[in-house]
């Protein structure tokens, strides 16, 4: 699912997106607030692109995104350990922060 460029603003959606989504860019916009935790419930998601948003906070546990081989965080204010974010994790693709 592509979102990016869109001027979105506001707080992350709340809205369900499929469990079996692959990939998800919402980067671009003017997403504020923390990424909610029920992000890694999305097991079969490949691609994650935040980048370039207003996002704060810590970056929620992505251990169980077993699928996961691009995450892509740069230009928020997130703060914390990248460490605690995979933990129990076989993650060892490309992480862009």
């Amino acid at each position: 699912m592509d979102l990016a460029f869109n001027y979105l603003t506001g707080a992350f959606p709340t809205i369900a997106f499929p469990l079996s989504l692959q990939h998800l860019y919402v980067n671009s916009n003017k997403f504020v607030g923390t990424l909610p935790s029920t992000i890694g419930s999305f097991s079969s998601l490949n691609i994650l692109d935040v980048s370039d948003n207003l996002f704060t906070g810590t970056l929620p546990n992505i251990s169980t995104m077993i699928s996961l081989r691009l995450l892509v965080v740069a230009n928020n204010a997130f703060m914390g350990d990248l460490i605690s974010v995979f933990s129990d994790s076989s993650f060892n693709n490309h992480l862009d922060t």
